[in-house]
């Protein structure tokens, strides 16, 4: 997936869409995955172009990098056996507005399982009030996977629609 800007994840253009020419200091988001005997791996990152180590990424951009850089960090070393869910979200939501950030409402972080991208326990990050009435804590037990995805925000931490059309979709 290749999201730009203010679009959150999970888009990739289409050879039907017309081409989509990268500016100086645009940020892209860049989602990978691969699917072997069952399993999954995913890894993701987030450039921004035009930055070099002479050019660096500064002000806002850089603080909504670095909050789901380190948010992703504290989130990794927290799952652990016996560790909660909720614990977790805490912490993301506590890393993320020491940078002035929020993190996206109702993100989720997934247990993956064989066969099963999105297993059934989950890492809710900056919960709404309906998330927080359906959402179920989790604690997490050895030998369990999961796949932290953080993403943090410069706004109101709430997605809103795009006149781009959803291109990826989970079976």
């Amino acid at each position: 997936c290749l999201s730009v800007n203010h679009v959150i994840c999970h888009h990739s253009p289409l050879d039907s869409d017309p081409d989509v020419v990268l500016a100086e200091g645009d940020m892209v988001k860049i989602d990978l995955g691969v699917h072997l005997d069952g399993y999954i791996a995913v890894v993701a990152g987030t450039v921004v172009v035009g930055a070099s180590k002479e050019n660096p990424v500064t002000g806002r951009k850089a603080d909504a990098i670095m909050a789901a850089y380190n948010a992703a960090e504290v989130a990794l070393r927290m799952i652990r056996p016996g560790g909660n869910s909720k614990d977790i979200t805490d912490a993301i939501q506590a890393v993320t507005e020491d940078f002035d950030c929020k993190p996206i409402e109702g993100m989720l972080t997934h247990q993956i399982t064989r066969n099963c991208i999105d297993g059934e326990k989950q890492i809710i990050q900056n919960p709404g009030e309906a998330h927080r009435k359906e959402h179920k804590e989790c604690t997490f037990e050895v030998n369990e996977v999961y796949g932290i995805d953080v993403i943090a925000t410069t706004g109101d931490g709430k997605s809103r629609l795009s006149e781009l059309r959803t291109t990826v979709f989970k079976g």
